[in-house]
């Protein structure tokens, strides 16, 4: 909340400001000193700064229960392509976005979630490649998690680079 919430208040301006034609500002005095300002490529943060200037916490809030709900599509998705069928799909998907770290995550810190969200794709876009698909789902979802957060970004890498080994010796039937 000490964070994401008054990113979203930034781009609330930044928007308005787009939106009375003085353009899209490209640095922040609300950051410090000064730094580049965030651009509106998360939806979530879009939809939080569209709400009415009285709502935007209501609208912060919103934006991360939609989050929570994307983060179960995802799983999903991630099911359908791993071959589990509907049961396990949806108990899976309430699973993964019921745990104890993403209650807390969305206390403190609501926009991690978008990675909860983009995790199960960078793991369907592994397993679509290793089944001799098109790698567009796996390169997409790499560009949009580097465009998110790199510290995230760069965290999901490891933990990648970890499936796909495991997932080599799966294939290979090892």
């Amino acid at each position: 909340y000490d964070q994401g919430y008054f990113w979203t208040v930034e781009m609330k301006h930044n928007l308005e400001s787009l939106k009375a034609g003085n353009g899209y500002p490209l640095w922040s005095w609300y950051r410090g000193t000064g730094m580049d300002t965030k651009l509106p490529i998360d939806p979530f943060v879009v939809i939080a700064a569209l709400f009415p200037a009285g709502y935007i916490e209501l609208g912060y809030t919103v934006a991360i229960i939609l989050r929570i709900y994307f983060a179960g599509l995802a799983f999903i998705a991630f099911g359908g392509e791993a071959g589990l069928d509907n049961f396990q799909r949806l108990a899976g998907a309430l699973c993964y976005v019921s745990t104890s770290w993403v209650i807390n995550v969305s206390l403190v810190q609501g926009q991690f979630i978008g990675m909860l969200i983009l995790f199960p794709l960078l793991v369907m876009g592994v397993d679509r490649i290793y089944k001799g698909k098109s790698p567009w789902v796996f390169i997409l979802i790499v560009a949009l998690a580097m465009s998110l957060n790199y510290y995230l970004a760069y965290m999901a890498a490891i933990v990648i680079v970890r499936y796909i080994l495991l997932r080599y010796f799966t294939y290979r039937k090892f």
